[in-house]
């Protein structure tokens, strides 16, 4: 082992290198207590993904102390990405007006239909429509692209909120929230840089630990 690699790095473990970090975490599954890679796996990795040079790239410490509570925090189940029901949200003593709850069922309705969304909703996702479902319909012609647009809306900023949420970072949506209103394209570009903005990605996730979506058929 290289020692100069184990010492504590003067450089700092930067906003992208945590973001591709926690990519690569859920890309492997590797968050049980027997860990697929070592510390040194995600160091190249990292580094070769983001091109950097020995000199930019964190110690092999750097790295384990920042892969310690991310794998923590992808072990642990969250209520909200338990699939969405009204008796969930009963249980939970989550409120959603009537109103809410039958523009959920619409998108939900149209998910079983519609073999490229999810077969499955979360209860965290379902929240944002209900936050949302104002927007989707101020910005579309019809009643179904509202529908089509909520779902990709709140697909977003639920991926954003849970990020967030698993690398403890405070929870800001303004830069997503200032695209909201430029168009619907205008929308999905911006989010296409964002980490999970690819569903299967997110999706095959929570297959792997049986929360919120189903396995398709």
């Amino acid at each position: 082992m290289n020692h100069r690699d184990y010492r504590l790095s003067r450089v700092k473990v930067t906003k992208d290198i945590k973001d591709k970090l926690l990519e690569l975490l859920m890309k492997e599954g590797d968050v049980e207590r027997k860990k697929k890679h070592p510390a040194s796996w995600y160091q190249a990795e990292v580094a070769k993904e983001l091109k950097l040079a020995d000199e930019n790239n964190p110690s092999l410490r750097s790295y384990e102390k920042e892969i310690q509570p991310l794998r923590k925090a992808l072990q642990t189940k969250d209520p909200l990405d338990e699939p969405w029901s009204i008796g969930a949200c009963v249980e939970q003593k989550i409120y959603l007006s009537t109103e809410d709850i039958f523009h959920i069922l619409q998108v939900r309705q149209k998910q079983l239909k519609d073999e490229n969304l999810a077969t499955q909703l979360s209860i965290r996702q379902a929240l944002w429509m209900a936050r949302l479902y104002a927007v989707a319909q101020h910005t579309s012609e019809t009643e179904d692209q509202a529908l089509e647009r909520l779902w990709t809306y709140s697909f977003q900023y639920a991926i954003w909120e849970k990020v967030c949420n698993l690398k403890r970072d405070d929870f800001h949506t303004r830069e997503i929230d200032d695209v909201l209103l430029e168009g619907f394209e205008k929308f999905k570009e911006f989010c296409e840089n964002r980490v999970f903005s690819n569903l299967d990605d997110y999706k095959n996730f929570y297959l792997s630990h049986n929360l919120a979506f189903e396995k398709s058929k």
